[in-house]
């Protein structure tokens, strides 16, 4: 399986996912015009990866992290986000997930919509941590 990497657009995040260490980021602004299009590669990447989990391949990371840094998203989007974070927490079957979920200090808004996700998924705080970033994000 590969990594995947997905540049930012003006209206879509970056989206980097390394399967050696277990990690994804996405980060910047998330206001395509068909969010399930645009995050279905990601989808797929992480169905693909429970495949090799449920498989017992050889060499896969101990534990898997997802991590979030928005500028904006779009209520589209978070929907679709949302849906992505149940699909990777299934992963938690065969090993330990968490998702973080980065806000720029002072971003209220970006800090209530981790705060809504975590209201209405069905994760620990030690799964779903909110974390505000040291300094703002640099541009993507």
């Amino acid at each position: 399986m590969r990594d995947i990497r997905i540049e930012a657009t003006n209206s879509t995040p970056s989206i980097v996912g390394r399967i050696t260490v277990g990690t994804v980021y996405v980060r910047g602004v998330s206001n395509p015009e068909v969010a399930t299009e645009f995050y279905t590669p990601l989808f797929n990447w992480v169905v693909r990866l429970g495949v090799l989990y449920e498989s017992k391949a050889e060499n896969l990371p101990l534990v898997l992290s997802l991590s979030f840094s928005m500028r904006y998203v779009n209520s589209l989007s978070l929907r679709t986000i949302g849906r992505l974070c149940v699909s990777f927490m299934r992963l938690r079957e065969h090993v330990p997930c968490r998702i973080v979920w980065h806000y720029e200090p002072g971003d209220r808004d970006m800090r209530e919509m981790g705060e809504d996700l975590l209201s209405v998924m069905e994760f620990s705080d030690k799964e779903f941590i909110l974390k505000e970033l040291d300094a703002p994000m640099e541009d993507v």
